[in-house]
């Protein structure tokens, strides 16, 4: 299902339709709208926004392209009003005909035949009235008018953000909506929620191990009142009862127990089994798919007899760790926000966008993903896709910093908002925790309204005050962080934290400063000040913020910019959030960012794009020398193109290097870097022992060549946080050889000369990481110019395309490729020696091998020194 999460029911079996586009039910969905102001006419699309419905009829420009938003204010006017006429067939031969909507940005009323329905004042709430009464048989109209009123619950980060466009707001029916006739009943909500009825579980749990109670609960608006059949199934398991039901809304509920099934895992730690559950009223069914899992937020050393003691209530301060089916896992990912500000801009009905953002997180290695809680509940296929691949989800309620708190908006607006998401949502496996608010510390209605609110529609899940959050004193247990009930207080623990934040400075922009603050690169990295013990017996840590700002790819930032502006100092980037010159120069050193057109553009952009990969790669490698169980970037997308934190570009999710550099090394299980002072270390996270070696590899610039200067064999222990340390030359006491000394003793004059890859490899010589590791900083390097970097598309097979990549004259140092064409690099940003090298491009639904040709562009480092 996509939009409908109201269904209707005829007393036979119905085919649920992701529009409801059925026989059953009446979609107002597509074309047709008329869009009203005063004088102003022209025709509008449902679901959409009016900002895009005034684009498409040229009364508006592209509000993205160079400064435009800030141009017109058209938009942001009352009193606009989207009317459709439209045939229903005998309206009278329903109990109720009720007109569901289930989403509009801004407050609006709705009227049918000239009465007033009702008024809209949620986003994120699904409205339905009865409105068999006011229908016609044959033509009638439907309009809904944007007020005045201005006090409503929306993304908070409509209207501006610090990588979101200040001053664009726009109105938006933003979701579908339609006509539910009712002879019998309709279905509003089938909630699925499984209960782990087993000890806390401290190895990981065998498949048929774990019993697990399914409850299943229906919410039914009933038509006519009598006594009907409900039976709920699940591959095996059965339950089926009577139940008499009243006019209007009703609960019913059946349990299966003694369920064993297949467990559910996080990417990369085993499989994720699906199982259907189906309940059926009267022989008319509706299906949710579950999968199986044992979560545990842990606070506390759970590997210590003491943490288990009865009855426990309450964080413990030593921790924050997610322990999955009895496994310690290691949580990478990132945060997650709104794809669009302008809701008309969503490939609606399918949402392949939001699929493909969740397929390329997985491919990179990322385990979970946050919803930001200044943005929106996502669609159905964002959790569809993270169930299917196992992409936990960190789960913000819709309230933030800055004035979107929920004292904000009345209680019962709450109250009503997060009944209908929790339900909507709950059958999910990957939504493993819910959380208050972004950025709030738990406070006010945050603890008093908005956790127990959630905590009283799902009691199967960890519930938390916020994120970040130091915990519960009250109202959650304390091995899974679930709620027991009582009332819920906070705690104040130190364990989990947002931040660092490289922002953007050097230019004055809407959010950077004009002064300039350089700061000295971490390359190589500084592992050593990291080093702690790690494993879950250990005193642990959780970040789930932290970023450094960045811009896209020239084909994305010059999709939105005139020629004119195609440079970082042109007017429209006043607007673009932020600079990113210190970012820059602290890699690259003194830069002319005043030049404009396309090679300048050109390279900043690259500039921009490989310095923010490297900040955030030297951080990662920081954190997994200690004992950290969760890093989660700030943030996975972009809004717009603009100065932002995104490691995936607006709107085709085109991978920047920070998102290959996520593949290729830091958000692998099994991963080696060195650090500064000669220490290296191999770590593995993963939930299977590793067994087999790690390689240094030292690339010289010069002559382009690649030569192994250490292997060792390695053997460690199931994951999470078991870590091996060495030295990468030889070792005096405590100390390592230092870099300069190891590089002479392997043909390499100084560390400026030569750059370093440390590879993982098993015991069956599969590659596991790929770590690239500078020895000096960019703008320290010696790189030999001219060296020749070219690529080619050599062959093609379905959606995969075979390139050669051929370097002379040295090696190829951070090359990178780009093209239009929508899809990935199996590799890219990389370090590749003299000669030709095979890397695949993936394509999304389609490859355009022409195209693709047509429009492949080579960077690399030496370009632009």
């Amino acid at each position: 299902m996509l939009w409908s999460v109201l269904f209707c029911l005829f007393g036979a079996s119905a085919a649920v339709s992701s529009m409801c586009m059925s026989e059953q039910c009446f979609s107002l969905d597509g074309g047709g709208w008329n869009v009203a102001l005063g004088k102003i006419h022209f025709g509008g699309n449902v679901p959409g926004d009016l900002t895009t419905d005034l684009q498409r009829a040229r009364i508006v420009p592209d509000p993205l392209r160079d400064d435009n938003f800030q141009n017109s204010t058209i938009w942001d006017q009352s009193g606009w009003t989207y009317t459709k006429t439209f045939v229903f067939a005998g309206p009278s031969q329903y109990s109720q005909v009720l007109l569901v909507v289930n989403g509009i940005k801004k407050p609006a009323n709705i009227t049918l035949n000239g009465q007033f329905i009702g008024t809209t004042v949620d986003q994120f709430q699904r409205y339905f009235w009865d409105v068999q009464k006011a229908l016609k048989d044959g033509d009638n109209v439907i309009s809904i008018q944007f007020t005045a009123e201005k006090s409503s619950r929306q993304m908070a980060c409509s209207g501006g953000w610090d990588w979101a466009p200040y001053g664009l707001d726009t109105h938006a029916i933003w979701q579908s909506i339609y006509f539910a006739p009712v002879r019998t009943a309709a279905l509003e909500h089938l909630v699925v929620q499984q209960f782990y009825q087993g000890g806390y579980p401290l190895s990981r749990l065998a498949d048929g191990s774990a019993s697990f109670t399914v409850k299943v609960g229906g919410w039914y608006y009933v038509g006519k009142a009598g006594s009907y059949s409900w039976k709920v199934e699940m591959e095996g398991a059965h339950a089926e009862k009577m139940v008499n039901l009243n006019m209007g809304s009703n609960y019913v509920e059946l349990n299966l127990t003694n369920v064993k099934p297949n467990l559910w895992w996080p990417q990369g730690y085993g499989k994720q089994p699906l199982y259907t559950v189906s309940a059926s009223l009267d022989g008319w069914t509706t299906k949710r798919e579950i999968g199986f899992r044992v979560f545990a937020l842990v606070t506390g050393n759970d590997t210590s007899a003491s943490y288990h003691t009865k009855d426990g209530v309450g964080s413990k301060d030593f921790t924050m760790m997610f322990r999955v089916n009895g496994v310690p896992i290691y949580a990478r990912g990132a945060n997650v926000v709104p794809m669009q500000e302008l809701e008309g801009r969503y490939d609606y009905p399918a949402h392949k966008s939001t699929t493909q953002m969740v397929r390329y997180s997985a491919a990179a290695g990322m385990n979970l993903l946050r919803i930001w809680g200044g943005g929106i509940f996502q669609f159905d296929e964002f959790y569809d896709e993270c169930d299917r691949l196992g992409v936990i989800v960190y789960h913000d309620m819709m309230y933030a910093q800055r004035g979107h708190a929920p004292e904000d908006a009345p209680k019962e607006w709450s109250v009503w908002e997060l009944k209908y998401q929790i339900r909507r949502l709950s059958h999910h496996p990957s939504i493993v925790i819910w959380d208050g608010c972004n950025e709030c510390n738990g406070k006010g209605e945050v603890t008093t309204l908005v956790t127990p609110t959630v905590a009283s529609v799902d009691k199967s899940r960890t519930i938390w005050a916020s994120c970040p959050a130091g915990g519960w004193k009250g109202g959650a247990d304390t091995w899974y962080s679930q709620p027991t009930g009582g009332k819920l207080e906070l705690a104040h623990g130190k364990f989990e934290s947002h931040g660092p934040y490289m922002h953007g400075s050097g230019w004055k922009t809407v959010n950077s400063k004009e002064k300039l603050s350089l700061f000295t690169p971490k390359l190589p990295p500084t592992i050593s000040k990291g080093k702690q013990p790690v494993g879950p017996q250990h005193k642990g840590q959780f970040k789930s913020e932290f970023g450094c700002t960045v811009m896209s790819s020239f084909e994305s930032m010059t999709s939105t910019l005139s020629p004119k502006n195609w440079g970082l100092h042109t007017p429209p980037f006043k607007q673009r959030n932020y600079c990113v010159d210190n970012i820059i120069e602290s890699y690259f050193g003194k830069q002319d960012l005043d030049k404009v057109g396309t090679l300048p553009f050109q390279k900043q952009l690259y500039q921009s794009l490989l310095s923010q990969g490297l900040f955030i790669k030297s951080e990662l490698e920081q954190f997994r020398a200690g004992n950290w169980w969760g890093t989660v970037i700030w943030q996975l997308n972009d809004i717009w193109p603009t100065g932002g934190w995104a490691s995936l570009e607006f709107e085709n999710n085109r991978w920047k290097p920070l998102h290959h550099f996520l593949q290729s090394s830091t958000f692998q299980s099994v991963m080696g870097v060195c650090g500064d002072d000669g220490s290296c270390y191999l770590r593995n996270d993963d939930g299977a022992p590793f067994k087999g070696k790690v390689t240094l590899n030292l690339v010289k610039f010069s002559d382009g060549s690649r030569t192994e200067i250490a292997s060792r064999s390695m053997s460690l222990p199931a994951g999470g946080g078991q870590i091996s340390w060495f030295c990468a030359g030889k070792q005096s006491g405590s100390q390592c050889e230092a870099w300069s000394s190891v590089v002479a003793a392997h043909n390499c004059p100084t560390t400026a000369d030569c750059i370093l890859i440390v590879e993982a490899l098993d015991d069956k010589n599969t590659l596991r990481s790929r770590n690239v590791v500078p020895l000096t900083n960019l703008k320290d390097m010696a790189l030999t110019t001219p060296t020749m970097v070219s690529a080619v598309v050599a062959s093609a097979n379905g959606n995969t395309a075979q390139l050669n990549v051929t370097v002379s004259g040295g090696a190829g140092v951070f090359v990178v490729l780009t093209t239009v064409v929508t899809g990935y690099f199996s590799d890219n940003a990389m370090v590749l020696p003299a000669g030709t090298s095979q890397i695949e491009f993936y394509g999304w639904e389609g490859l355009d091998v022409n195209m693709l040709a047509e429009t492949l562009r080579v960077e690399h480092l030496q370009m632009y020194m």
